[in-house]
């Protein structure tokens, strides 16, 4: 009997994680276009037939499981959800924003000496996120071909 519980306990935990996975792979933008439906009380079968984009890409754009989306694709849902395409790409923005962010720190953990004034990058301006980002990934590739020599 403690067995089988123990399998519902791990079977639980595996469906939480799935779960939360799922919820910190949405984006902004996917986040944003779902709203934006449901707003003027679309299916996605509907939006399909409306727009003439495939059921299964706009399930992946609002589950944040597709990349960015072609600026035709962004015309058509900007058209039939009565939004601006500025207010889709801010969304976009937001999104490249986030997932530069979370490289750097990855990186971060990589080369843990280095670390940005006061820990704050988004005091950063776009363009020195990414000077930053390279940087990081260059000495992480340098500590690693170094850690690689060996002395004779």
């Amino acid at each position: 009997m403690t067995t089988t519980k123990n399998n519902v306990n791990q079977s639980e935990k595996k469906k939480t994680i799935r779960s939360a996975e799922k919820n910190i792979s949405r984006t902004q933008l996917s986040i944003f276009l779902t709203q934006c439906r449901k707003q003027i009380d679309m299916s996605l079968p509907d939006v399909a037939e409306a727009t003439g984009i495939s059921e299964s890409y706009l399930r992946k754009l609002e589950n944040g499981e597709m990349g960015n989306p072609s600026l035709e694709v962004a015309i058509r849902l900007s058209k039939l959800y009565g939004v601006d395409l500025n207010s889709l790409a801010s969304h976009l923005i937001d999104d490249i924003d986030r997932k530069l962010d979370l490289e750097i720190r990855r990186y971060e953990k990589i080369v843990p000496v280095v670390k940005w004034a006061g820990g704050d990058i988004s005091i950063l301006s776009y363009k020195d996120k990414v000077l930053y980002l390279k940087f990081l990934k260059g000495l992480a590739v340098s500590m690693n071909s170094s850690s690689n020599l060996t002395y004779g």
